[in-house]
């Protein structure tokens, strides 16, 4: 049920399910699944490896209260894993930016 695979040098463990999400070449593609199953983890993981300096990319969610307190919180939580986080910015309570270490924001 878990696939064993590698972010950055760190070894994660992830759902065979989210592994599937993450190699598929889809040009849009989305991840459907219960609460609980890691898609937002997942998600987010996926747009810290795919993302490419000079680039934006936007998280959203169904409500401003699911981004602050899921989305956000996870994808910070992920890219800090991942050491990519260079710089943290809000430039206001509905808008934050993080810049990563290769200059993407």
């Amino acid at each position: 049920m878990y696939r064993k695979t590698m972010a950055d040098g760190i070894p994660l463990q992830i759902y065979e399910k989210q592994g599937d999400f993450r190699t598929s070449t889809a040009l849009v593609r989305g991840f459907a699944a219960g609460i609980g199953a890691g898609k937002t983890w997942i998600g987010a993981l996926d747009l810290l490896k795919k993302a490419k300096a000079g680039r934006h990319y936007m998280v959203i969610a169904p409500t401003y209260g699911m981004l602050r307190d899921a989305a956000w919180r996870t994808f910070r939580e992920v890219a800090g894993m991942l050491e990519r986080i260079k710089q943290e910015r809000r430039s206001s309570p509905m808008e934050s930016v993080i810049t990563t270490e290769d200059g993407g924001d």
